[in-house]
């Protein structure tokens, strides 16, 4: 007879999030936290909603250093089994449409995969802008590797 134990409690976002950045700035890459959010302050009467951000921002963003240059990345972090809110999904396509690697991931095994992508010259592609689903794309020939 087995013994049954409770599931085991996912991780915060915030922990993977801490996690992340080790493994990431373990490649030499630059990470930094994004502090999003809002506030209503009062100043000489008047009261003001003022936002720290843009809705989706992602929550770490990057320098992937290269031998002569770096590249800017995106990377939305999520507890495991979490998906992206369209604001999020809608920011990593606008950073793509602009040439900036941005993706979304829930565990460090896939961005481990993807951070080895990218540094080898790959590309992420989207293949449905209304859920974030995203694919790796090998580099080019031509493409410079990091």
């Amino acid at each position: 007879m087995r013994s049954s134990r409770p599931p085991r409690p996912r991780p915060r976002e915030s922990v993977i999030q801490r996690q992340a950045m080790q493994l990431l700035r373990s490649y030499h890459w630059l990470v930094f936290r994004r502090n999003t959010g809002a506030t209503r302050a009062t100043h000489k009467g008047k009261t003001r909603f003022v936002r720290f951000s843009e809705p989706g921002m992602s929550d770490l963003w990057c320098l992937m250093a290269g031998p002569t240059t770096a590249v800017h990345v995106e990377i939305e972090i999520k507890r495991p089994g979490e998906r992206p809110t369209p604001d999020q999904v809608r920011w990593l396509l606008l950073m793509t449409l602009h040439g900036v690697p941005a993706f979304w991931v829930d565990n460090l095994d896939t961005l481990d995969r993807i951070a080895q992508h990218l540094m080898r010259g790959g590309r992420i592609g989207y293949l449905d802008s209304l859920n974030g689903d995203f694919d790796l794309i090998e580099p080019r020939r031509d493409a410079p590797c990091f």
